[in-house]
């Protein structure tokens, strides 16, 4: 279950009410400091050896920090019906956890329940044609009939056809919001954002309640979006659009699979989902069954990869460094195309022929954990640690 406003650790929310603290900071001084607590004490000698910390940086982060105010933003939260998890806890989205620099506190507001089950992320344009807000609904709906969880922004267009769809359908569906859930945008969508809590979804914001809707909050909403999600569908999207760019941030550092409804070929608002699907990184899916095929696909080999990484009980053993090149080779393939089978691996790098199924198992843990370096994974199965030899 969320924690109720006066369970947030109050150290971790004078940081997250910061708008000079942001996720990559906040995971670094944690890591160099050991606690929330040690971070708001640090002196400034102390901070200025983290990464771009020089004076002007650490005398905004301290007037910023002089001004928060946690007890009006519990007040905020207890008015509004808003609770909070904090990674690490049990109700912490189970994918988003293991990227790199999940935001420490997301606000909620629902059965935060609804993130632990299947997921698929649906986004568009907002400014969609019949044809986009038509294949939305379908799409969304038929997953939702599925049991799929429906995750999207909450944004005009295609999100708000794909959050009504899924209530339609009578499945939960889950909004991850660019402003404080205090502070519904857009605006107009205060009464669905009301019905997918009703319905028995989720609100999920990485920002207080009276955050308001400024553009760089966007990029880091889409970041949730793609991350609590297996995989991602894209309908309607130009070359230059947010979509789109979610879906790459899905396929290239999430290592989601990402699919894409094919629109007319003289269409703008299409063309960014047709050039993803020409250029091999998103599935062309033809059907609502082509899309439940690919989440059930990705359930499986994300669900196990996530458990193996994320199960204290298993045995955890470094990867031999030796092997981090042909991990590191076989994650690229899997980024672009993570349902590729192990003839294809196998191609690709042929020098891990002769252990493509120990490889690509790592490669997979690799991603699941987001590390960059894949000689930072870990092997989560003894059995398969036993199997893993230096090469020669």
């Amino acid at each position: 279950m969320a924690r109720s406003p006066d369970d947030i650790p109050d150290a971790l929310l004078r940081l997250s009410l910061c708008p000079e603290v942001g996720p990559a900071f906040l995971h670094a001084a944690h890591v160099a400091f050991g606690s929330h607590e040690a971070v708001l004490g640090a002196s400034d000698a102390a901070l200025r050896a983290l990464p771009r910390m020089g004076p002007p940086r650490i005398a905004a982060l301290r007037a910023a920090l002089a001004e928060v105010d946690p007890r009006r933003e519990r007040d905020r939260m207890r008015s509004c019906g808003v609770r909070a998890v904090v990674l690490g806890d049990p109700d912490y989205p189970a994918l988003l956890a293991p990227l790199p620099h999940p935001p420490w506190l997301l606000w909620t507001r629902g059965r935060t329940e609804s993130a632990a089950s299947d997921a698929v992320a649906v986004v568009g344009s907002r400014h969609p044609t019949a044809y986009g807000r038509a294949q939305s609904a379908r799409f969304a709906g038929a997953a939702a009939e599925a049991g799929i969880v429906v995750v999207s922004g909450g944004a005009r267009g295609i999100d708000a056809e794909a959050h009504r769809a899924a209530l339609r359908a009578g499945g939960a569906t889950v909004a991850v919001t660019g402003s404080g859930l205090g502070n519904p945008y857009p605006p107009e969508h205060a009464t669905l954002f009301d019905s997918v809590v009703e319905g028995g979804g989720l609100l999920v914001s990485e920002f207080p309640c009276d955050w308001p809707p400024m553009p760089p909050n966007f990029p880091r909403r889409n970041r949730i979006v793609s991350g609590m999600s297996l995989a991602v569908l894209v309908v309607e999207a130009s070359r230059a659009s947010g979509a789109l760019i979610t879906a790459r941030i899905a396929v290239e550092d999430h290592g989601r699979h990402v699919c894409a409804v094919p629109g007319p070929v003289d269409s703008p608002r299409s063309a960014g989902c047709n050039l993803a699907i020409r250029e091999g990184w998103a599935e062309a899916v033809l059907s609502p069954e082509d899309l439940v095929a690919a989440v059930r696909g990705s359930s499986e080999r994300l669900g196990r990869a996530c458990v193996a990484a994320s199960d204290p009980s298993t045995a955890v053993e470094p990867i031999e460094p030796e092997l981090a090149p042909l991990v590191e080779a076989v994650s690229k393939v899997l980024r672009r195309r993570p349902d590729a089978r192990i003839d294809e691996l196998s191609e690709a790098v042929p020098e891990a022929a002769s252990r493509i199924m120990v490889i690509r198992t790592l490669a997979e843990l690799a991603l699941a954990h987001g590390a960059r370096d894949p000689a930072a994974a870990r092997v989560a199965h003894a059995d398969l640690a036993g199997q893993v030899q230096p090469m020669a």
